[in-house]
């Protein structure tokens, strides 16, 4: 729940950017919801003092903006480095692969129309896309996230549970309690297959620069009971690449419908650079 304030305050103007830590989905979700940009860089790369941690394997510091300019400079700042102009673009046309991901059926027809769209888009501007699937071993990464988070939880939020269960969300006291239930071998066993999956994540993009992907399941929720799920963040959450969440499409109550383009560990200021790109153009078209 903590980044959707920062989302709404950059979507609104009342600041030009904002931080958002992603353990699940609570950057590139609240920024898809509120028609604005994100960058998630790779896990590890950036300085998580003074945040409260959730599941280390996956916390992740990244920054939502209006522009991919903007969002790169920032990027630059928090490591100490001198603001560089972005490059609109990676030099050539992108080789961008469709994964729908193994969570495509939790898609409803917003997103399905904003990906589908947005692949028609990316061919028209000269970019290579065709659809990519990944390997098999990715596609319980769902329940392989949700297990490590829970049974994280019972650690970093294990004294606030134990002292004042009484005060925490029923959600929140179920999660814990559901992770205080994972037993050590099945929570060590999910670590080592996450492990895998990271080491082989690269690999698994052969010659794309990017892929397309879908980043929320529809337009926000209605009311504040529920702020949507995470299911087309977290398998990337876990896997630690660079996300570039963009802004561009409309669901039919006229609220936004994010996407995203994901890389290789690593491969931060590409994406960014591609982010930068088709964001440009698609407020264009």
């Amino acid at each position: 729940m903590r980044d959707r304030g920062s989302g709404a305050a950059v979507g609104d103007c009342m600041v030009p950017i904002a931080f958002g830590n992603q353990t699940a989905g609570s950057l590139i979700r609240p920024a898809a919801f509120c028609g604005i940009c994100a960058f998630k860089p790779t896990r590890g790369i950036t300085d998580l003092s003074g945040i409260l941690p959730l599941e280390p394997s996956f916390d992740t510091l990244g920054y939502m903006g209006r522009s991919f300019d903007d969002l790169a400079s920032f990027f630059a700042i928090v490591h100490d480095e001198t603001p560089q102009p972005l490059a609109d673009g990676i030099g050539r046309g992108p080789k961008i692969g469709l994964c729908r991901t193994p969570m495509w059926s939790h898609a409803e027809q917003p997103s399905i129309d904003a990906v589908e769209d947005a692949a028609k888009q990316l061919a028209s501007l000269g970019a290579e896309v065709d659809e990519v699937r990944l390997p098999p071993a990715f596609d319980d990464l769902l329940e392989t996230h949700t297990t490590i988070l829970k049974a994280g939880l019972t650690r970093s939020l294990g004294e606030d549970y134990r002292i004042h269960k009484d005060r925490m969300s029923q959600g929140l006291r179920d999660m814990m309690e559901d992770g205080l239930s994972v037993p050590a071998a099945r929570e060590g066993a999910l670590r080592t297959h996450a492990e895998e999956c990271r080491a082989a994540v690269n690999d698994a993009f052969g010659d794309w620069d990017a892929f397309l992907c879908p980043s929320v399941v529809a337009e926000a929720p209605e009311g504040i009971a529920a702020t949507g799920s995470p299911v087309f963040q977290v398998m990337w959450t876990l896997l630690n690449v660079p996300i570039a969440g963009i802004p561009g499409a409309f669901g039919p109550a006229g609220l936004p419908v994010g996407i995203q383009l994901v890389g290789r560990r690593g491969d931060d200021r590409n994406i960014l650079r591609l982010g930068k790109w088709f964001h440009i153009r698609r407020a264009q078209d």
